[in-house]
């Protein structure tokens, strides 16, 4: 079996977004504080009716919910609109959560950054790995891992239900450059990242970050439930039927009908990427982040790095898949840009564009 899942980390900001004056089963519309300042609201309308943009957009401030607006439909097939608290898949803007539980654990002396994951992975077939790769060449995509979702496996032999089960997917594979001396996407890299939380805190990656990040922020919507079952409130994603991959123009699907996604995901969410969550619940992250309330500035710098906090750049990350796409940009003005959507197109980063387009050109 190969695996139909792509996702993406952006820690870089782009710009973006829309909003609109749809009937109530298109959309629901909540508006916090007056939005005027931020938005031109009748470019915004216009922008995303010619859109066609299937999800959640928000604009928030220093945490708090300046605007936030629901389009199209959660469930096509029962009739169910999205509203803006639907939850939905956030393919691998959940690394975030994944790069604060790391942090965390680095500020309480459980993990040191520049050690060696050998510490943590002994018997690791690749002695390249073992002794060169580090945790912050994981974090920071340097390792020379690369992805695990255009690997086959057997489920029969290898059902995927663990990290370690993930991690039997890539461990003989070989490291793309020597770790430290390149940049490459890595999803692989992330899964050990997951494994070592669980090894360093004693806990599954799911129980750290409930205990650690979710419950603290107040996130209470968010978590990594079975993505085979998803219940109530939770958007159903729909990819363009007989496209492989994540398409990135309209006219690559124009004419192929809308299917949902359920048979192009994994069955939960790991530490790469997936879980599910509201828009509400990133603002109440976007707050924490912003007030150090799960991890220190110095780490939240060594995320995104130090531009952040001398206001010269944004940090963002983003997720995709097919039949969903996220965006989540904290601006160093104090806004951020959080776009979560369930359809191939247009894109949670086509849309967070306009936001951020509009956003500058109100400044």
């Amino acid at each position: 079996m190969r695996f139909q899942h792509l996702t993406f980390l952006c820690a870089f900001g782009l710009s973006g977004c829309v909003q609109p004056n749809l009937g109530a089963s298109d959309s629901a519309i909540r508006q916090v504080n007056n939005p005027t300042s931020y938005f031109d609201m009748a470019t915004l309308d216009k922008t995303i009716k010619a859109s066609d943009f299937s999800g959640v957009t928000a604009v928030a401030e220093n945490g708090e919910l300046l605007f936030v607006s629901a389009y199209g439909m959660q469930n096509r097939e029962r009739g169910i609109p999205n509203a803006v608290d639907t939850r939905f898949a956030l393919a691998s803007t959940s690394k975030i959560i994944t790069a604060v539980a790391i942090m965390q654990l680095v500020e309480r002396g459980q993990v040191a950054l520049d050690e060696p994951v050998r510490r943590f992975f002994p018997n690791y077939p690749n002695r390249t790995v073992q002794d060169l790769v580090t945790i912050r060449h994981l974090l920071k995509m340097q390792s020379g891992l690369g992805d695990i979702f255009d690997l086959d496996y057997d489920s029969s032999t290898n059902p995927l239900a663990n990290h370690t089960d993930y991690i039997r997917l890539f461990e003989r594979e070989p490291l793309a450059f020597i770790p430290g001396e390149d940049f490459a996407y890595s999803n692989a890299g992330y899964i050990l990242l997951g494994r070592i939380i669980e090894l360093a805190s004693g806990q599954d990656f799911y129980t750290y970050v409930t205990d650690n990040i979710f419950q603290p922020a107040g996130m209470m919507h968010t978590g990594y439930v079975d993505e085979a079952t998803p219940g109530s409130k939770i958007a159903l994603g729909y990819r363009a039927k007989g496209f492989d991959g994540i398409p990135e123009r309209i006219e690559e699907i124009a004419g192929l009908s809308l299917v949902p996604n359920t048979n192009s995901i994994s069955m939960r969410g790991t530490s790469a990427g997936g879980g599910y969550s509201t828009v509400e619940d990133f603002a109440k992250l976007d707050r924490a982040l912003r007030t150090n309330t799960l991890i220190s500035e110095n780490s939240f710098s060594t995320i995104f790095g130090e531009g952040f906090a001398r206001g010269e750049r944004n940090a963002g990350i983003a997720g995709g898949a097919p039949g969903t796409s996220t965006r989540f940009l904290m601006r160093p003005d104090g806004r951020s840009i959080i776009v979560f959507g369930n359809k191939d197109l247009p894109s949670a980063l086509t849309i967070a564009s306009v936001i951020a387009e509009q956003l500058d050109q109100n400044d």
